[in-house]
């Protein structure tokens, strides 16, 4: 029973540590361009891309189990709203990761075997799927709903951690931040710059870190949530893996900072008359 015990210890920090730090690799290594087409972008990297598309769905089914850690001791309103999240990440976010990453991989792969007089229209082809996947028709808003998804489980585990004192505030501050992911996740903020949403985002991280404590837990797991959730890519997607890495590592080596599950007592019989 012992050893059991501590096998799944190990194995849970080996998630909590272990997955964030997949992520972060998978962040930094995950090809992107400025402009031109998406044919001439990937075509020299098309492999890296490819294979890299297929590791995230282990990625980020671990990245759901860390989640899952978090929120498994967890009771409480705030905590059953971020499994119910946690399963539309996933659901929603792997599978459009896959066909928007693995779908291009193979198309520019199978264009790269065509005659040349054939390539041209295999690269409208291309731009188009991929415009196409990245505006908000079905599959568009089946990345919304996975990283919206990400967002609320991560909020939700900052609002359950929060005393019942500060919980209040703390969920309003998680609603308003779940709002303001959603609308950076629209058109409506393109013409922001990079620089001013990232500047809101981590205003939103520091407002959660003074309303919800421990302070530096709902710091770093806000920031998780908000960057990740806009981005998997670098950098926001980096700065997202960096944040739930920091917040898992203050849990697990930090014990008090981690909530633990708590065991209702039994009522006691009644006293017969």
């Amino acid at each position: 029973m012992i050893g059991t015990q501590q096998s799944a210890h190990w194995w849970r920090r080996l998630v909590l540590i272990g997955a964030p730090l997949l992520g972060l690799v998978a962040t930094i290594l995950h090809p992107r361009w400025d402009s031109g087409s998406v044919y001439d972008a990937l075509a020299p990297q098309v492999e890296l891309w490819t294979d890299l598309h297929v590791a995230q769905l282990v990625i980020f089914g671990l990245l759901a189990l860390a989640l899952y850690y978090w929120l498994e001791p967890l009771t409480g309103r705030a905590a059953r709203i971020g499994r119910i999240a946690l399963a539309c990440f996933v659901v929603f976010y792997p599978a459009f990761d896959a066909l928007v990453g693995i779908g291009t991989g193979a198309m520019v792969q199978s264009a790269q075997q065509l005659d040349p007089s054939q390539l041209p229209a295999a690269v409208k082809l291309i731009d188009l799927f991929w415009e196409k996947v990245n505006s908000p028709t079905l599959v568009g808003t089946v990345a919304f709903i996975g990283a919206m998804g990400w967002a609320g489980a991560v909020l939700s585990i900052v609002v359950a951690h929060t005393s019942a004192a500060r919980r209040l505030p703390a969920a309003v501050v998680a609603i308003i931040a779940w709002l303001l992911l959603a609308v950076f996740l629209t058109p409506l903020s393109s013409d922001l710059p990079p620089i001013v949403l990232g500047a809101i985002l981590l205003g939103v991280a520091l407002v959660m870190a003074i309303v919800a404590p421990p302070r530096i837990l709902s710091f770093w797991l806000t920031l998780a949530a908000l960057a990740f959730g806009f981005s998997h890519v670098f950098l926001p997607g980096t700065i997202g893996m960096v944040a739930l890495l920091a917040a898992d590592a203050l849990a697990e080596f930090m014990p008090s900072l981690r909530a633990t599950r708590q065991v209702v007592p039994a009522p006691a019989p009644a006293l017969e008359s």
